[in-house]
């Protein structure tokens, strides 16, 4: 009910799992998380890596 339905470029940043936020991205947003586990570096090495930076997040926000 917050998000209106004629929305339909929706994107969700979570520097943690994706699980839970396809009901606010929907059908034809995109959501950004990390949804793996093991990487071992520093933290901004990792972040990059799993595409939790800005370049990536608007680079997937054009994209829509």
């Amino acid at each position: 009910t917050v998000i209106p339905p004629e929305l339909k470029k929706r994107m969700t940043i979570e520097a943690g799992t994706t699980y839970g936020w396809a009901k606010y991205a929907g059908d034809h947003g995109v959501m950004i998380g990390i949804d793996e586990f093991g990487m071992s570096a520093p933290s901004d090495i990792v972040l990059r890596e799993l595409g939790m930076n800005v370049e990536n997040i608007v680079s997937r926000y054009l994209e829509m």
